[in-house]
């Protein structure tokens, strides 16, 4: 009898600025998870310790069934004192791998990086490296357990464009990466085939990072950069067109598109943007708040198109159409991937879900595949995934006994309706903001319904209520909707292929329906960041809102995100019962059960 054939199994680590941490069985994404939602404490940087045991212990597995740890960047980012976990580590190694950062940082101010010194800094990258990286490898060894020889480094944005694997099946795609900057680069672009690694074609310097440009207004803004672009986005489309472009054309003078020393297309830069921050004021100084949201914004979206419409001229594929992946912080910008997706080169665009450092931790993870499949002499087999629920999940017995001390400490109603779906939508049809905790966590930044806060779509007056009782969100932010796919095309205009499954795209609404699911949509511009529901994707969530359909004939519910304002989304069940007693919430699911406040405690 032929014994079983053992798994290969890879845990993917990003350890910088939202660290997290990817588990790849036999090629499929069994479970992904950021630190932060553990360690409840936003954007946690550092290594990954807690996420790394969560989506081991999510698999029953151990660190010693793991063949290959893959972390996701050569140089890494040295996270502060304040950022590092404290939990089965050992300090002395924070201290060497501070020392080998500060290092790295003291060579680098001495020869900063410029178009006119790349050579010096490249050299101080070269000297410190080693050492970062050594300290960095002992860092997670005695994080986790791991042994050095199970462990490999990985270049950042190939780890990016990795990311799309599961993602995207057999057809062979152009993966576009943009952020900040990563291993000495700010973008690339690639070619992904099925079971490869990414063949890289061009790249993006570091010194001319539209990451940075943006984040340097975020900055500039009076908002924390990497962190509020989204608010600079949601912001733009308020600013008078005449003087958002008076001030567009002054920031375009700090980044254009040209061909670079081999002839490809590149993003270049005029003055080096990696200390954008020291002088991106006096670009700006005589513009009004939303006017400087709007020029990035545009600036933002019209270096992308031509950057990405002079590759595929580059690569001869402008008559016949390409498909696009899209990973890196830039492309959680939604209103750019909207762009991306009405070009006519463009057959399809899937950006990564969740496509900013975090999923770097499952790009490695699958680069660490392919790495291991070859020294085991196997055929790799990257398996395709249809969600991204990855996250830890609870019993109903560890539910129930949550439930019960938090309602005998605090006096909530508890019951088990028969059908908690309909029961959902009955109170949602009612007029109620309804908070959902069903099955695992989503992985990423977006609520795909298991961790969300829920409203009738159509309520024009929710907005405020969700915005001052609960999530304390900027005035002018808008909020998201959830659409049946088999609705889609009643409230969006679409492109060719409308697939939206994880909230990455926003859409034009459709003039005289934009009303059913008007608080779902940008308050001006009436543009939806939608969510299109595929049955099989969540089965559950669907049928909430096909009770809700049934009774409204709106085929569509407001979607945010369950958490108080600044936290890290909600991971368990006290973290939602925490939301919930925190808040001018009423009503929570939690599981199968409904939990409500008592009405001595509803504002």
């Amino acid at each position: 009898m032929t014994a079983a054939r053992k798994p290969i199994v890879t845990l993917g680590i990003h350890d910088g600025m939202v660290a997290a941490a990817a588990l790849v069985v036999d090629g499929e994404l069994r479970a992904a998870c950021a630190e932060e939602r553990l360690t409840r404490k936003k954007n946690q940087a550092g290594i990954p310790v807690h996420a790394a045991e969560t989506v081991l212990a999510t698999e029953g597995v151990t660190i010693d069934d793991v063949d290959l740890i893959a972390i996701s960047t050569q140089d890494g980012i040295m996270p502060t004192v304040d950022d590092v976990p404290t939990a089965r580590t050992t300090w002395r190694f924070y201290d060497a791998y501070g020392a080998a950062w500060n290092l790295l940082a003291s060579i680098e101010r001495r020869w900063p990086g410029s178009r006119a010194l790349t050579l010096p800094s490249d050299a101080a990258r070269r000297l410190g490296r080693p050492l970062l990286k050594r300290t960095r490898a002992a860092a997670v060894i005695a994080a986790t357990g791991a042994r050095s020889d199970r462990m490999n480094f990985y270049d950042h944005h190939t780890s990016h464009a990795m990311a799309l694997a599961p993602l995207i099946g057999d057809r062979p795609t152009v993966v576009f990466t943009l952020d900040g900057e990563g291993d000495g680069l700010s973008g690339s672009v690639a070619w992904y085939r099925s079971g490869q690694p990414p063949e890289r074609v061009g790249a993006v310097s570091r010194n001319a990072s539209l990451g940075h440009v943006y984040a340097g207004v975020t900055g500039h803004l009076r908002m924390t950069p990497h962190q509020d672009e989204f608010k600079v986005m949601g912001m733009a489309p308020y600013a008078h067109a005449s003087a958002r472009d008076a001030c567009y054309d002054r920031l375009r003078s700090l980044l254009c598109v040209a061909k670079d020393r081999s002839g490809a297309p590149s993003i270049v830069a005029s003055r080096g943007t990696r200390l954008v921050h020291r002088f991106i004021g006096d670009y700006l100084r005589e513009f009004r708040f939303d006017v400087q949201c709007g020029a990035v914004q545009r600036l933002c979206e019209e270096i992308i198109l031509k950057w990405m419409a002079a590759w595929v001229r580059h690569l001869g594929l402008d008559h016949e159409g390409v498909d696009i992946g899209l990973g890196g912080g830039v492309f959680m910008n939604v209103k750019a991937n909207m762009r991306i997706a009405q070009q006519a080169w463009a057959n399809s665009v899937t950006p990564i879900p969740s496509c900013g450092d975090e999923s770097c931790a499952v790009g490695a993870a699958y680069l660490g595949y392919l790495d291991a499949c070859a020294a085991a002499g196997r055929p790799a087999e990257i398996k395709r995934t249809d969600h991204i629920y990855l996250g830890p999940h609870w019993s109903d017995a560890d539910i129930r006994q949550t439930i019960d001390r938090a309602a005998t400490e605090h006096g909530l109603r508890v019951e088990r309706p028969a059908d908690i779906a309909d029961h959902t939508a009955g109170l949602l049809a009612d007029g109620h903001v309804v908070a959902r905790f069903h099955g695992r966590m989503e992985w990423g930044a977006r609520a795909l319904g298991n961790r969300s806060i829920l409203a009738d779509p159509s309520r024009h007056d929710v907005v405020r209520e969700i915005n001052s009782r609960i999530k304390s969100r900027d005035f002018w932010m808008p909020f998201a909707a959830t659409i049946l796919d088999e609705a889609a095309t009643t409230y969006l205009q679409t492109p060719p292929a409308p697939r939206s499954p994880y909230m990455m795209l926003a859409f034009d609404t459709v003039p005289d329906r934009w009303h059913e699911i008007a608080a779902g949509t940008h308050p001006y511009d009436r543009t939806c960041r939608a969510q299109i529901l595929e049955r099989q994707a969540n089965p559950d969530y669907y049928r909430v809102i096909e009770r809700f359909r049934d009774r409204t004939g709106i085929g569509a519910v407001l979607n945010t995100s369950l958490n108080l304002h600044g936290d890290p989304m909600v991971n368990s069940p006290d973290d939602a019962l925490r939301t919930l007693l925190n808040s001018d919430l009423a009503f929570l699911t939690l599981g199968d059960y409904f939990i409500s406040k008592p009405i001595s405690q509803r504002v």
